[in-house]
């Protein structure tokens, strides 16, 4: 393998005599999502036989580095919490084959809190109802709050599997470890992209407050003739 100065010889000959462009600054990058007053649903007809229903919010730049990871909590204690599991709920009712709940970001500015519902045939004749269940799950858990135990289970799964993590691909692991250090500092990596540093109620019921219909945008990877979201005025 070649050495560090090699690279870097190299990398200066390949790129070196590309003009370089002036980036525009943080502040002045649009949001992801246009501001709106309503729910949005954008159809996709997909390639294959999908029945996927896709939930997408965007949040203010302060969850985007939070160190109580806020929007994580949430969607273990939505997917994992006894009381106000949502997946559990919605296979009983029959509506979905598999939930995925998470939160990540598109490059430095735009936190995302998703969620990713795997549609039964009930599922997509009965799209509102399983949307209602969601709002009402989000609901439930800002009057209840998440639970301390839920937190603290969550630290210790996330040390479990970080300890005992199946080995990927390499090229997977290089971007994936080079995307997150843009986020975190070497000395302390990769402690604060993994584990949160302390519990925020407050913190977390904000990130509540903020999944609103209004601020939801859905993206429904289904025949359109199958089932139409009909959102209440």
């Amino acid at each position: 393998p070649e050495s560090i100065d090699q690279l870097t010889s190299l990398v200066v000959d390949t790129f070196g005599k590309e003009p370089k462009r002036p980036l525009p600054s943080k502040k002045d990058l649009p949001n992801l999502f246009a501001p709106t007053t309503a729910p949005k649903c954008t159809y996709i007809e997909p390639v294959k036989d999908l029945d996927i229903l896709r939930a997408r919010w965007e949040f203010p730049k302060e969850f985007l580095q939070d160190p109580s990871k806020a929007l994580d909590v949430i969607a273990y204690a939505l997917g994992r919490g006894q009381k106000w599991s949502l997946e559990e709920l919605l296979k009983q009712e029959e509506l979905i084959e598999e939930m995925e709940i998470y939160a990540t970001h598109t490059g430095k500015t735009s936190p995302l809190f998703c969620i990713d519902f795997s549609l039964t045939k009930k599922g997509v004749e009965e799209q509102d109802a399983l949307i209602t269940h969601m709002f009402s799950a989000f609901q439930g858990l800002k009057n209840s709050a998440v639970p301390l135990y839920l937190f603290e289970e969550m630290q210790e799964m996330t040390r479990l599997n970080y300890e005992y993590q199946a080995r990927e691909k390499p090229f997977q692991f290089v971007m994936r470890h080079a995307e997150a250090l843009l986020h975190e500092d070497l000395a302390s990596y990769p402690e604060k992209t993994l584990l949160a540093s302390h519990f925020d109620p407050e913190k977390m019921l904000k990130a509540l407050s903020l999944l609103t219909p209004e601020s939801t945008h859905f993206f429904c990877l289904t025949a359109e003739k199958k089932g139409k979201i009909e959102f209440a005025q």
